[in-house]
């Protein structure tokens, strides 16, 4: 395995609090963040285009849903599972795949 943080010189490396969070949110520890290197900022940096891009599969928070003949909203979602948390009106929560979901229409 390559040594990335070897291969880009350190002050070439601009990591953004938004690419933090967005990552973060991924997963469920921040010691699973962290790369064989055991820095957070290479694997930020180098995975931040893939993230971007699973996260548009993603229906967005707030976003009224249907899944099958219940409506609900869009709560959190995690891009790597491809999971979306839905809170119906009746309260309760369901984790179903992103595909599942159907955008409401007005």
């Amino acid at each position: 395995i390559k040594d990335r943080k070897n291969s880009i010189p350190e002050d070439a490396i601009k990591i953004t609090p938004d690419m933090v969070k967005e990552q973060l949110s991924a997963v469920a520890s921040r010691e699973k963040s962290k790369g064989v290197c055991g820095r957070l900022r290479c694997c930020l940096l180098y995975e931040q285009g893939v993230y971007k891009e699973e996260a548009k599969k993603l229906p967005k928070i707030g976003t009224a849903v249907k899944i099958g003949d219940k409506e609900g909203e869009v709560i959190s979602g995690n891009i790597l599972t491809r999971e979306v948390v839905v809170r119906f009106k009746d309260g309760g929560t369901a984790v179903v795949k992103a595909d599942q979901v159907v955008p409401k229409k007005n």
